[in-house]
């Protein structure tokens, strides 16, 4: 009887042993395979969504083909004498390759004391110009022939040599000049018809005088100064602008 009963605990013994053995142990994840599903979800959602812009932005030569005209204000954060000009774009879209466009710019640069304007150098520019895609999306080449109207006046801290009585400023120099212009960028549209581009590099190269004067410097300075400032006065005329990063923000129905 002993030995049955002896027996018979044994058994209840092995028996608790292996379902011990049997039960999984369940463990919390680890830091590091917490961080590592998140990444792989950020990921996957990151992905998903530049996948979604990637489309929008490829169909920008669609949405250019089903709008006409574009209107658009447009900055440069470098042009050769004036630093930056700002301005606006009016563009037919003739085709979803090529667009032609009517521009206008301005810009300045002014140098003052005290609230006194010493100096100021003004540009205007008015150009026409052919925007080419040919069988891309985004990126296009312009091509085009502008106006330009450069000037610069003596402010009234410099004028105590001028005859004539008071004068508040005083022409130094206007220099009015046609030419032919060249550039690179891209333009990005919507669906919903709204652009934005640049373009990365513009150059103007003036290929004729149509007005220039001097009058300051012909009544107040002396011959020889003149002739010095006269080679100043040619390369000016000769010499090409360059235009970069013009940026571009408009709407195109």
């Amino acid at each position: 009887m002993n030995l049955l009963i002896a027996l018979f605990c044994g058994f209840i013994s092995f028996a608790q042993a292996q379902e011990a053995v049997v039960e999984p142990v369940k463990k919390d994840k680890s830091t590091w395979e917490k961080v590592k599903e998140g990444t792989a979800k950020t990921f996957e959602y990151t992905k998903e969504k530049v996948h979604e812009a990637g489309g929008a932005m490829a169909a920008t030569r669609t949405n250019r083909a089903a709008t006409k005209w574009t209107f658009s204000g447009h900055y440069s954060f470098f042009e050769t004498w004036v630093l930056t000009k700002y301005g606006m774009t009016v563009a037919y879209n003739r085709s979803p390759s090529s667009t032609y466009e009517f521009e206008f710019a301005k810009g300045s640069v002014g140098f003052g004391v005290f609230g006194l304007d010493i100096a100021k150098l003004e540009e205007q520019r008015l150009a026409l110009r052919w925007r080419t895609y040919c069988q891309r999306n985004t990126f296009n080449m312009n091509y085009g022939i502008y106006y330009n109207k450069l000037s610069a006046r003596l402010g009234s801290e410099l004028l105590d040599s001028v005859s004539g009585g008071p004068k508040t400023s005083v022409e130094l120099l206007e220099l009015s000049t046609v030419g032919v212009s060249w550039g690179l960028g891209h333009r990005w549209q919507t669906k919903g018809g709204f652009i934005w581009g640049a373009d990365w590099l513009t150059i103007h190269m003036p290929v004729f005088v149509v007005k220039e004067s001097t009058p300051y410097m012909d009544a107040n300075v002396s011959q020889s100064d003149r002739n010095a400032a006269d080679d100043t006065w040619r390369e000016l005329k000769r010499f090409p602008e360059f235009a970069v990063i013009k940026a571009q923000l408009g709407f195109s129905f």
